[in-house]
């Protein structure tokens, strides 16, 4: 297998990525061992981006910050359909949410290291020259953390953020779109 590789021009045995997803853009360097199987090492983040969100009739303003690095391993399990990966991995770091509503300031913090990754992804065959791939998949952990750093203690407010959808999931969800170079 590996001599018939060696003689397929276009296999690329390294990749360089740059990606963007919910948690921020990325990096990432992929060594392909064989057609089937790559390994990829990424490092990312998000710097503190403010935005607005409802949480039961209330309107916080939300201050999201990431950073991570993770090891992966792809494989293409089927011969007709070079293009579906299965992916997992472990990630480390942490995605923290402040939120502010006035005086009032509660944390949401994700912080368990290292934490499961698990998904699919279309894409970003081993081949030389210009890559792209999307990955969808979660991170699974413990979940979030939640405490309210600052204002007047409000129980009810804390509740209601711990059990927002976008906070009380087991995983979080993640979708990534790579672009790339292989070599």
């Amino acid at each position: 297998i590996a001599h018939a590789e060696e003689a397929d021009s276009d296999f690329a045995q390294y990749g360089v990525r740059i990606g963007v997803s919910p948690f921020g853009g990325s990096f990432n360097f992929a060594y392909n061992a064989t057609e089937k199987t790559s390994y990829s090492f990424g490092l990312g983040g998000l710097p503190a981006t403010d935005s607005t969100m409802d949480i039961d009739g209330t309107d916080y303003t939300r201050t999201s910050e990431s950073v991570w690095s993770g090891v992966f391993v792809n494989h293409r399990p089927f011969e007709s359909a070079k293009w579906l990966r299965l992916n997992a991995g472990l990630c480390t770091g942490r995605i923290v949410h402040p939120l502010t509503e006035g005086d009032n300031e509660y944390k949401v913090e994700y912080l368990e290291v290292p934490v499961g990754y698990m998904g699919i992804g279309f894409g970003l065959n081993p081949k030389k020259g210009f890559q792209i791939g999307l990955d969808m998949g979660g991170l699974f952990g413990a979940g979030a953390a939640f405490s309210q750093t600052g204002g007047d203690a409000n129980a009810e407010a804390l509740e209601a953020i711990s059990e927002n959808a976008l906070f009380s999931l087991p995983f979080l969800p993640n979708a990534l779109l790579n672009v790339g170079w292989g070599f």
